[in-house]
């Protein structure tokens, strides 16, 4: 690397040096702020960006031990990753029909799923404490599960509908059918030890076969 290369991408970095200051200063001020003293925060004289006093983790074991802080982030966690998984469940195969299926009103059909996204939610508060009451999840994280979906669904939808539109049929076509004859094969062997190393050797072949159908998608084919 020459040294005017070296002074271009030095400068560049400091360039962004400022953006990244931007982006880390709040994490970096409540970090600060979770470990002051009480008397610390509440002394107008103090430092504010500076801990003058000696520092404390009063406030974690109150929030960790004192608090439901744990059961709050459990129900967090299981709402969001079972709302994801039925939007992303849902969406994809429904973007898939849209993208790939050729029926009646199929374009009218996607872009009413993306008008459905952008009503305001507060229309849908009513309609759907109905269907929660309906449902008897009342005053529970299930309806969350419940109700998530109905907004990230629309979503998930409109993007993954560019997604496979990107997709060459003909790419998608032979994977398929390469990934229909692995699983072919290993359901009609009958030795365990065989059904095994084929399956060992065939998860390595699917590896590579979904590795070559995203090469193709994105660069082009490769042979």
């Amino acid at each position: 690397m020459t040294r005017r290369k070296l002074m271009q991408r030095i400068a560049a970095h400091l360039a962004l040096l400022p953006f990244l200051i931007f982006a880390l200063f709040p994490f970096y001020h409540m970090a600060l702020t979770s470990l002051k003293q009480n008397r610390e925060l509440y002394d107008r004289n103090a430092v504010p960006l500076l801990i003058t006093k000696a520092p404390t983790l009063e406030h974690y074991t109150k929030l960790l031990w004192e608090t439901a802080f744990l059961t709050w982030t459990k129900n967090s966690l299981l709402v969001t990753v079972l709302s994801t998984f039925v939007s992303l469940v849902i969406g994809t195969i429904a973007a898939y029909a849209l993208s790939r299926l050729k029926f009646f009103a199929v374009g009218a059909l996607g872009t009413g799923i993306f008008v459905t996204y952008l009503v305001p939610t507060s229309l849908l508060f009513l309609p759907l404490a109905q269907v929660v009451n309906w449902l008897g999840l009342g005053d529970s994280k299930w309806a969350l599960v419940v109700t998530y979906p109905t907004f990230l669904v629309p979503f998930c939808t409109w993007l993954l509908m560019g997604y496979f539109r990107t997709v060459p049929k003909e790419v998608e076509g032979d994977h398929a059918a390469r990934a229909v004859r692995i699983l072919s094969q290993l359901a009609t062997t009958d030795d365990e030890q065989a059904r095994g190393r084929l399956a060992m050797r065939r998860a390595i072949t699917a590896r590579r076969i979904c590795a070559d159908g995203m090469l193709e998608a994105f660069v082009g084919p490769t042979r």
